[in-house]
């Protein structure tokens, strides 16, 4: 058994209550007056009345069928007076009593409003006295069934009786109206359910429906309605009683309950509990509050909230220091020694997660505590002596740790480069080749991105007095400085066996070779102090190489234009020597020597074949035909010792003896195509051979040769 745990069903049974789970609630309290069998009276008897209250309020409470049954009365009353408002006299107490049968059932505490609402109606329907013949007589001939039209006031008065001296008339009332007696008849009803309301202390819509009944009072005739006005005027003075009465019982029974809760989760809820005393202390300072409540009730009440203040904080602060003390023996323990002595990374990560959670862990339970607390002050002294613990600590592991990093880092460079200073290079290596010393090259590469990356240059200027770092990079930069002297010696020793070349190459390869050299020096050296110059002498070679190359060219291109121009001179004699027909495929024969004026070789182009130098189409004939020997001396002699210009671009005049026919190869695209939707697949080129006319060449003219048969030229 536990008072603890009944104390939690007190606050579980509230809120089940609260949200109208009155099944569920009626549980809860049964479960919590369970928990209290056994134990003396003295530790239960509070929590057993709570408990019992709670009980009670359930009891109160109407059920849903109870429910069902207020509705559907409600529902009857509402005809009742729609009836009334239409003169349906005779069908309201049926009305009446359709409704009263749904309310047997109901408990006394959910009707009585509702019963006092049916009894203001038929009190409505009632007439005084000295009315009741008018009221006979008119219902009369309804409940006969009669068709006649309702009697005149006149004919529904009985006479007087005579006396011997009839005294002096009185004045007599005037009469009422049927309109008069339905507003007479609602004002009652009105006042009735006014009345049972005050008395019922439901003091909500009393008001409205006073003013309601003086409207209907207004109607009336004012000897009728004097009466009643008096009466609402009484009522409302009742009312005003029971409306202070009823804020004060209202206001008092809210801080009760609040100043209850705070109680009762003294050592429980302390949310709950500080929830409730700031609403508490909150109302005290409300105007309505202090108007409302007597100024003795009002002291007690902001004693008892200012009593209970200082319990909940000594409370709260007791169980917080139970609950930080230990935690934080914990964290100095923890930082006694150094937390993050030979840990790896994320092992120093995980460790300064575990103390950041060991002070979150401490300061949590204190935030409930009020501000200027002195124990608290001094646990936040202590907190930070541990911060300054663990600061110290981390300094020193993050200046082992960026030691071991640029180590290794270091390291890593070293292994890449391995041998770089017994690299050579080869005696086999061509003339303006690129020194092939790969590790060497690498170590520039590789040193030069670690000097320059913004990271190494952060950690020297932030480390600047640390010798360990400092002196791990002053060994890359001595390697540097050594590596970049042997390349560029290296370089320097090519491009100046280059420099001795005598004669500028004509091969477009050699001659290109200076040029490539300049930008492979100037990668092979970026950042070093020799890249630029090694760039510049190697552009240097190149600018003189080609410089001789376009003198060379130049003298070429000249002499090709003198000796075209002798050779053109001279061929018209030559030609003149020759006997020889137009070619004709028609006519033509073996043996016959035939000329061609002015024709383009397309042997290599359109045409090819080993054993030919020469082929061209005239109509629909392939010639193809070979060079006599005197012929490709000449061309050999102005090619190879001349150096002059000879090509098949230039138009040729032949001289060729028939001879007879053969093959040759030519030139043929193939396409494929895709055999379903002729889509191209792709092109290749075959050359099949054809037929095709031989010849032998005996005399050409071809820019600047020119020879004739025999040789002669």
């Amino acid at each position: 058994m536990s008072v603890s745990a009944a104390k939690s069903r007190v606050m579980q049974a509230k809120m089940q209550l609260d949200s109208n789970r009155a099944d569920d609630a009626e549980s809860t309290v049964a479960a919590g007056l369970k928990f209290l069998e056994g134990l003396p009276d003295s530790e239960t008897a509070a929590v057993r009345a709570e408990l019992l209250q709670i009980r009670a309020a359930i009891a109160s409470r109407p059920k849903p069928e109870d429910l069902r049954n207020i509705s559907a009365a409600k529902g009857k009353i509402s005809q009742a007076r729609s009836q009334l408002d239409a003169k349906q006299l005779s069908s309201i107490a049926d009305t009446l009593r359709v409704a009263e049968d749904f309310l047997k059932s109901v408990p006394e505490t959910a009707k009585a409003a509702l019963v006092a609402e049916i009894a203001a109606i038929r009190g409505g329907l009632s007439v005084p006295a000295a009315e009741a013949p008018r009221a006979a007589a008119v219902e009369a001939p309804r409940a006969s069934g009669a068709a006649s039209p309702r009697p005149t006031p006149q004919a529904v008065v009985a006479p007087a009786p005579p006396a011997a001296k009839p005294a002096a008339p009185a004045a007599a009332p005037a009469a009422l109206s049927d309109d008069d007696y339905v507003n007479l008849s609602r004002a009652k009803g009105r006042l009735n359910q006014a009345k049972a309301l005050v008395e019922s202390r439901r003091t909500e819509n009393v008001e409205s429906i006073l003013a309601e009944t003086a409207e209907y009072i207004s109607k009336l005739p004012a000897a009728t309605g004097a009466p009643l006005t008096a009466e609402v005027a009484a009522i409302r003075q009742q009312l005003g009683g029971a409306v202070a009465a009823e804020d004060t019982r209202r206001i008092m029974e809210e801080l009760e309950r609040h100043l209850g809760t705070v109680q009762t989760n003294l050592t429980l809820d302390f949310r709950t509990a500080a929830h409730s005393r700031d609403h508490v202390e909150k109302r005290l300072q409300d105007e309505e509050v202090k108007r409302i409540l007597p100024a003795d009730a009002l002291a007690k009440l902001q004693a008892r909230a200012a009593d209970l203040r200082k319990r909940l904080d000594a409370a709260i602060k007791a169980d917080a220091m139970e609950r930080a003390m230990p935690i934080l023996a914990e964290l100095e323990a923890s930082v006694a020694t150094d937390p993050f002595a030979g840990k790896e990374q994320h092992e120093a990560y995980q460790a300064t997660s575990a103390l950041e959670t060991l002070k979150h862990r401490v300061r949590a339970p204190l935030w409930r505590v009020p501000d200027g607390d002195a124990d608290v002050a001094a646990i936040e002294a202590r907190l930070r002596a541990v911060d300054v613990k663990i600061d110290e600590a981390s300094a020193k592991w993050g200046r082992a740790e960026l030691t071991s990093q640029v180590n290794n880092t270091w390291s890593f460079v070293e292994q890449a480069i391995s041998g770089w200073e017994a690299e050579a290079l080869s005696s086999e290596a061509r003339p303006l080749e690129t020194p092939d010393l790969p590790k060497t090259r690498l170590a520039i590469q590789r040193i030069r991105y670690l000097l320059d990356d913004p990271a190494t240059q952060k950690i020297r200027a932030e480390n600047q007095g640390d010798a360990t770092i400092e002196a791990t990079y002053r060994a890359a930069e001595e390697i540097f400085d050594k590596a970049a002297a042997k390349m560029n010696d290296a370089f320097a020793g090519v491009l100046e066996a280059g420099e001795k070349i005598k004669d500028a190459p004509l091969n477009r390869i050699q001659l290109d070779r200076p040029n490539l050299l300049s930008y492979e020096a100037r990668q092979s050296l970026a950042g070093t102090k020799y890249a630029e110059a090694a760039f510049a002498r190697a552009q240097a070679l190149d600018q003189r190489w080609r410089a001789e190359v376009a003198a060379i060219m130049k003298a070429r291109a000249e002499l090709t234009e003198k000796l075209t121009a002798e050779a053109d001179a001279a061929w018209p004699a030559i030609a003149d020597r020759i006997q020889a027909i137009e070619f004709n495929p028609d006519t033509v024969k073996q043996g016959d020597l035939i000329k061609l004026e002015g024709v383009y070789n397309r042997c290599g182009w359109d045409y090819s074949g080993r054993a030919y130098d020469f082929a061209m189409l005239w109509g629909e004939t392939v010639l193809a035909g070979a060079f006599e020997p005197h012929i490709v001396k000449a061309i050999e002699h102005a090619c190879y010792e001349l150096k002059v210009g000879f090509s098949d671009r230039y138009p040729w005049d032949v001289y060729a003896v028939v001879e007879k026919p053969g093959k040759i190869g030519e030139r043929t695209q193939v396409i494929v195509r895709d055999k379903f939707t002729n889509f191209e697949l792709g092109k290749f080129e075959e050359w099949p051979s054809i037929d095709c006319l031989r010849v032998r060449i005996v005399a050409l003219h071809a820019g600047p040769v020119a020879v004739g048969q025999g040789g002669r030229t």
